[in-house]
């Protein structure tokens, strides 16, 4: 339960600390947008056609959507590759969840030098999802001294930002002894901290 609750809390925390607020705002098509986010009346596959039409007109609000939808299968039939397609070029027009979901895809198919490449804008401004994903890709790709060096200062610039997975991944690999066995019981009682926090607002959460 605590390891499921803190993704939920990553993904909410990179929603929210992403400029997809800014990038919608700015969107050519944002009436329109809102228009289907608000409709009540229209059917998964009239919404994708929608959101594909509105991502041809250059919305990047409507490229991460159309993305999605290819994604998980919502109203067209499931499609990574168009899905990355589509997460790539919104990445491109500067929408940083797209960033993030098309190094998910990049890595999904085991293409890790792609997913770590596509990461590097969001390092380079140490924005905090990047610093976290990238240097969890790094080490899914290769867990060595080197990389060790590499990810840890990442980790903990993307855990002092307020970022859940990482505050949790670094407590889990200082346990573990990736960074030194000096650092093994700091790790450890990290983790009893964050699955104390977490588990005190699941009870929060329920009491509301």
């Amino acid at each position: 339960m605590p390891i499921k609750f803190n993704w939920q809390q990553t993904y909410a925390w990179e929603r929210a600390h992403s400029n997809s607020a800014e990038i919608l705002a700015s969107d050519p098509h944002s009436s329109q947008v809102y228009d289907v986010l608000e409709a009540t009346d229209v059917h998964e596959d009239g919404q994708f056609q929608i959101w594909l039409s509105l991502a041809r007109d250059g919305s990047i609000y409507s490229m991460n959507q159309a993305a999605h939808c290819y994604e998980i299968g919502r109203g067209i039939a499931l499609d990574l590759a168009e899905a990355e397609r589509w997460y790539a070029e919104a990445s491109a027009r500067g929408s940083e969840i797209a960033m993030i979901r098309c190094a998910h895809q990049m890595a999904g198919r085991g293409d890790y030098e792609s997913c770590v490449e596509i990461l590097q804008r969001g390092v380079d401004s140490a924005w905090a999802p990047a610093l976290f994903w990238q240097s969890w890709y790094r080490l899914e790709q290769c867990e060595d001294a080197k990389t060790n060096r590499m990810v840890r200062p990442m980790l903990q610039a993307a855990s002092d930002a307020g970022h859940p997975g990482a505050d949790w991944y670094l407590a889990r690999l200082m346990a573990r002894g990736v960074f030194g066995p000096e650092n093994k019981a700091a790790g450890r009682q990290r983790i009893m901290e964050i699955s104390s926090e977490i588990v005190k607002e699941i009870e929060r959460s329920a009491e509301a």
